[in-house]
């Protein structure tokens, strides 16, 4: 019987300061800060999610790190794994991560998922290049680069289609975002390689594209909607991204970039604030969400605003949900899906469907949330 072999390889701290609002969790400081917000990586459990469908495969198995470089992820997922690496420090860095990815090379495995973010797909391009096939389980507060899978269940998909032999391999771009320019409100990103990835028709995200930005028309139109749909003293928070602060000035509000604010009866209450200051900002009334789709890729919850936690969406009703999206930003997406990618699956579930887009004032687009 032949087995399939999959390298695993875990960053412990990949999201990090996600809930925690730093726009990233690269660098000891920035990991220390999260920490102290109550910030936590999902890391490992995002790659249990993406393994659980392996765990009595008797023809499969993972070649990892020990603890929190994999094994504890395939331990949880129920799969016969092997370690061949072991850290030398109580906490681990990139250094670990280069360090197992040469040694799975060595190992001659059939793939190497890695659950992380953007940073990690670049430690992994400096060691690997185009020379393995690799697939991101997206773990990270950032993943623009395109050898993600949407979510974990997807990366689980795309593994077992690589197992029958159904995929073939493309070459996709690794990007990653300076997290020091991100945080003072700029987007500076950089192409720092390709990796050979899966190619899948499903699963596989696109890489990250800035659209050009909306005409005043355009936003004005959308902004006007908006407004009409607020409620009175109930909090509206409105997610990161350039379309959603060009409709915050055309409301008269001046919105963090990257960051998620919360207005309410038309007064800023609440700006670039972390989960905690999130849920205590909208208490323990009805509220609503402000968000559009990440450009290029159309993903609506889990790219860049893990600020909106499980606790946070658990309360929000889907129809309290406001997606806004340009005509023009559609049309990149060919008209959808849009996509999600929350904390868990049962909220992923919860905001799929038909949902109504917001492109202009009184004007809407059906378009499938997936």
């Amino acid at each position: 019987m032949s087995v399939f072999r999959c390298g695993l390889i875990v960053n412990p701290v990949a999201g990090l300061g996600g809930e925690a609002a730093l726009k990233g969790s690269d660098g000891e400081a920035t990991q220390r800060l999260a920490t102290q917000r109550g910030g936590i990586s999902r890391a490992t459990e995002r790659a249990v999610r993406a393994l659980l469908p392996f765990g009595a495969l008797p023809d499969f198995e993972v070649v990892t790190g020990a603890g929190v470089l994999g094994a504890d992820a395939a331990e949880r997922a129920g799969v016969r794994h092997r370690v061949v690496y072991r850290q030398a420090e109580e906490s681990s860095t990139a250094s670990d991560t280069k360090r197992l990815a040469g040694m799975l090379v060595g190992e001659r495995v059939d793939l190497i998922v890695f659950a992380g973010g953007d940073g990690t797909a670049r430690d992994l391009c400096e060691v690997l290049g185009e020379s393995q096939t690799v697939l991101g389980i997206p773990s990270g507060v950032k993943m623009h680069s395109a050898v993600f899978a949407v979510t974990p269940e997807d990366a689980g998909n795309i593994i077992q289609a690589s197992m029958r032999g159904a995929v073939d391999r493309v070459v996709a771009d690794v990007v990653d975002i300076d997290e020091a320019a991100r945080r003072s409100g700029r987007l500076r990103s950089r192409l720092y390689g390709r990796m050979l990835v899966p190619h899948a028709a499903r699963g596989i995200q696109s890489g990250k594209r800035s659209s050009v930005p909306p005409g005043s028309t355009t936003v004005a139109g959308i902004a006007a909607e908006v407004a009409a749909r607020l409620r009175p003293g109930e909090t509206c928070l409105f997610g990161p991204g350039t379309t959603v602060q060009a409709i915050g000035r055309s409301l008269g509000f001046e919105f963090s970039l990257l960051g998620v604010d919360a207005v309410r009866d038309g007064v800023v209450v609440g700006t670039d604030l972390d989960a905690a200051g999130l849920n205590r900002t909208v208490g323990s009334g009805r509220f609503q969400v402000v968000v559009s789709p990440v450009g290029g890729q159309g993903i609506v919850l889990g790219r860049g605003n893990q600020q909106m936690d499980d606790r946070l969406l658990e309360r929000l009703s889907p129809d309290d949900l406001i997606v806004a999206c340009t005509v023009q930003k559609l049309g990149e997406l060919a008209g959808g899906p849009l996509l999600l990618d929350a904390p868990t699956v049962a909220l992923n579930r919860k905001f799929a469907g038909i949902r109504r887009v917001v492109t202009g004032y009184r004007q809407e687009a059906a378009v499938r949330v997936s």
